[in-house]
């Protein structure tokens, strides 16, 4: 099949069914042509082109692959229980619990070295923006860490059906800004998995135990605590949780407190 990206044709089909009528057609033209071609310069471009690229060749791809994953996770048999007057009443014993997440891989790859003799198989997502790269693995490696334990679990399901099965190598990311493609070492993948089934435990415990500890669960502080800035319990109007030192309780007291507070200040000096 004819590599169509960055044609006219392809650009003009695609303004078609999604551009936005007051956008700049020739400026987005402009920029597409660029994406398009450091995307076919760049290591992805071309392997998806047939060429070798780091003693590795595509044999086949599926783009938009949908995928539906179980992972269960075993917990230090958590108690949950319930108040009543006379005390907590013990309800169950959860010995584990399971996650279940679904959704589309941009793009599979199957790959397989240049002597033919091993096959390979890697997840590879797109982001588009112009973050850092490093900026870009920290922010998405869970996603992509499920990724791969997604494939991990397919080829172990082949092997114990008699199926050659690939080694899954650690998943990717294409940036669309550069065209370059970035990925995590071996033991880096490994210490994503290892953080991700953490965090995992950690969610599946506050969960199921009716009346956590606060102790049990501190407060963030330093760069870990940029976590709390897409944590439900930090953001909207009643800030459950946060950064260590921030204030909880309704946001909009807490402001106006604050407003308070410099006023006073200002006044004293």
């Amino acid at each position: 099949q004819a590599n169509r990206i960055g044609t006219d044709a392809l650009v003009e089909e695609v303004f078609t069914e999604l551009l936005p009528a007051d956008a700049d057609s020739a400026a987005t033209a402009e920029l597409m042509h660029e994406l398009s071609a450091r995307f076919l310069d760049g290591p992805l471009g071309k392997l998806c082109s047939g060429a070798v690229h780091a003693g590795m060749l595509v044999e086949g791809l599926r783009t938009e692959w949908p995928f539906h994953l179980r992972l269960p996770v075993t917990l230090a048999a958590a108690k949950r229980s319930r108040w009543t007057p006379q005390g907590d009443v013990p309800l169950a014993t959860v010995e584990q619990v399971e996650f279940e997440f679904d959704g589309l891989v941009d793009l599979i790859l199957c790959l397989r070295d240049e002597s033919g003799s091993a096959g390979f198989i890697q997840a590879v997502d797109i982001k588009t923006g112009r973050s850092a790269e490093e900026e870009l693995l920290g922010a998405h490696r869970f996603q992509l860490t499920l990724y791969q334990m997604l494939l991990e679990a397919q080829e172990a399901a082949r092997e114990r059906a008699g199926l050659t099965a690939r080694t899954v190598l650690p998943p990717a990311i294409l940036s669309a800004a550069s065209g370059r493609l970035i990925t995590w070492s071996m033991q880096e993948a490994e210490q994503n998995r290892t953080d991700l089934l953490e965090l995992l435990e950690k969610l599946a415990q506050i969960n199921v135990v009716s009346h956590s500890e606060v102790d049990q669960f501190p407060r963030l502080e330093g760069d870990a605590a940029s976590a709390c800035e897409r944590c439900p319990f930090h953001i909207g109007d009643i800030r459950i949780c946060g950064p260590a030192g921030v204030p909880l309780g309704d946001v909009q007291r807490i402001k106006a407190e604050q407003r308070l507070t410099e006023q006073l200040s200002k006044h004293r000096q």
